[in-house]
Order: structure tokens, then sequence, then C-alpha cells
């Protein structure tokens, strides 16, 4: 990671943040063998079930997996201070709690189910 923000500090002058990009880039590295390993096992939920060609069957469990992912992933950050401090919305409107970039709202339970975040705010 040093060797990319080391790579990455002339775009300086541009505007970019080398610490900051080179983070996204490992988060990114990092997530590569998490979305394969939901892929093989989205493949082999949907044999067992008998609909390996139905691909709602394949990309649902990714979707919901890789989202449920960015939000641990986002929770982990913020929890270490990590994010910029300022207001902003996130997808589906609701306010992220001032941290840009950290992530999704949790959509699943763990086992593919759709369930509504809590508040504890609320």
């Amino acid at each position: 990671m040093d060797a990319l923000i080391v790579a990455l500090r002339p775009l300086r002058f541009v505007g970019l943040n080398p610490e900051r990009t080179a983070l996204a880039v490992a988060l990114m590295i990092r997530s590569i063998p998490y979305l394969l390993g939901l892929f093989d096992d989205a493949r082999d939920a949907a044999r067992a079930r008998g609909v390996e060609r139905n691909v709602v069957a394949l990309l649902m469990p990714m979707v919901l997996g890789s989202v449920a992912h960015a939000e641990r992933t986002g929770e982990a950050l913020a929890a270490r201070g990590l994010g910029e401090r300022e207001r902003a919305m996130n997808l589906t409107g609701m306010n992220t709690g001032g941290y840009v970039g950290c992530g999704a709202t949790q959509l699943t339970d763990g086992v593919g189910e759709i369930v509504m975040p809590s508040r504890a705010s609320d």
C-alpha cells in the first residue's frame, strides 16, 4: 500500500488524496476473494435447488452478500475513525451518519432474507 501511495502522490495537484485512493484499491483487492466465494456459494445453493440456470438465483445472493460485506467494512472503517465527516445521503436517502463512502445499509440477516435496518436512535 505504501508503494501505491508514493506512486499516487503526484496526483495531489489535481485534488486526489493518495492515502484514501490506496485504501480504496486495497479494499477492492481484499474483496475479490470474498466475492468469488459468494459466487461459489450461490452457485452451489442454486444447483442444490435445481435452479442453476436461473440468473436471479445466482445474482440475488451475491448482491445481498456484497452489500452486507460493504456494510461491515464501512462499520469497521468508521469504528477506526476513517471517513470524511460530511452530511451525506446514501442510496436509500437515509442519513449515513455523516461518513461518506463508509458502506451501504445492511439488507440481509446473513441467510439471504431481507430485513429492515434497526435504528438505535429512534
